[in-house]
């Protein structure tokens, strides 16, 4: 199996070129690979009703900032209704859920209704171990999420 060096941008422990001293081809793909997913987001406009579908990690960096970037045009725009679609992450750290907070805050301050549906397990743990999940408006799916407003 082929070798190659450690990336240089990788810090180790040790400080000393990586965990290892070669990772294998393979190992160096799935490294970066793992680390690139960067959030996407995909807007759908149904009626009243936009919803946003998160794709990736919703992470320290671009991601929260896009989407509360994204939340701000919808509003401005006139969207009241607005459904973010979380089946697709992979990932939250403190700032992602910080900016999931702020964005249900912010909606209900201006008077748009923000619901999350599609949680997955592990996000969903990390919900209610932190207490989120009594602020945010979580639905299991986006059919119930929209009937939550008949």
């Amino acid at each position: 199996m082929k070798t190659i060096p450690p990336d240089p941008r990788r810090k180790s422990p040790a400080g000393k070129g990586g965990l290892r001293e070669h990772y294998t081809a393979l190992g160096l793909l799935c490294y970066r690979k793992m680390n690139a997913t960067a959030l996407k987001l995909t807007t759908r406009i149904s009626d009243d009703v936009t919803a946003v579908d998160l794709s990736g990690r919703l992470t320290l960096g671009s991601g929260p900032a896009a989407l509360r970037g994204l939340l701000q045009e919808i509003t401005a725009g006139g969207g009241r209704k607005i459904v973010l679609n979380l089946k697709d992450v992979s990932f939250i750290d403190s700032s992602g859920l910080g900016e999931l907070v702020s964005s249900h805050v912010n909606a209900k301050h201006n008077g748009v209704s923000l619901k999350m549906v599609g949680v997955p397990k592990r996000v969903q743990e990390m919900f209610e171990l932190t207490g989120v999940y009594r602020i945010l408006d979580i639905h299991d799916n986006e059919p119930d999420a929209i009937r939550s407003w008949a």
